[in-house]
């Protein structure tokens, strides 16, 4: 009776570690899933599989939305668009405060086509970014709001300058 007790001391912990999304690999994978359909599978595989919590819901929202570009079907298309989109919009409001999941938002915004109709909070979110920037701790998450900043095309030169010092 000790000994299963004793494994099962020893190796739940492990077990839960393993099950833990490690962000920066989420990152990568949607960064590189706006190119490659494996790689937007791959996230939205990964995703399903990690405990919840409100970035990666973000990140979650965020996948169906690129999953669309990927579907060849066009009702598919629509309804994983729209899908990700409630589900983002969803988890802004209820974090309203989130830097991540307003940049979610932006990058997806930026990149889609007008006749979507999902442009309206470039603006703010843009604006919300720029007045947290310096206050953001996570290294990966602040060099990859500087890399869009920088490479977007959404953010003038006086913008570009605020994050430079």
């Amino acid at each position: 009776m000790i000994k299963p007790l004793l494994y099962f001391l020893f190796f739940a912990p492990l077990l839960s570690f393993a099950q833990e999304c490690e962000l920066f690999e989420i990152r990568e994978l949607y960064e590189k899933s706006v190119l490659s359909e494996a790689a937007s599978e791959s996230l939205v595989q990964d995703l399903t599989s990690c405990p919840k919590n409100n970035i990666l819901e973000g990140y979650a929202a965020a996948a169906h939305m690129i999953s669309a570009k990927h579907a060849w079907n066009p009702i598919r298309k629509s309804s994983l668009f729209f899908k990700g989109k409630h589900s983002l919009e969803a988890t802004i409001l209820r974090n309203f405060e989130e830097v991540e999941l307003r940049f979610l938002r932006l990058t997806i915004q930026s990149s889609i086509p007008s006749f979507l109709g999902y442009k309206s909070s470039i603006s703010s979110d843009k604006k919300y970014i720029l007045a947290n920037y310096f206050s953001i701790d996570d290294v990966d998450l602040k060099t990859r709001i500087k890399s869009f900043i920088l490479n977007s095309g959404y953010f003038d030169q006086s913008e570009i300058k605020y994050i430079q010092y």
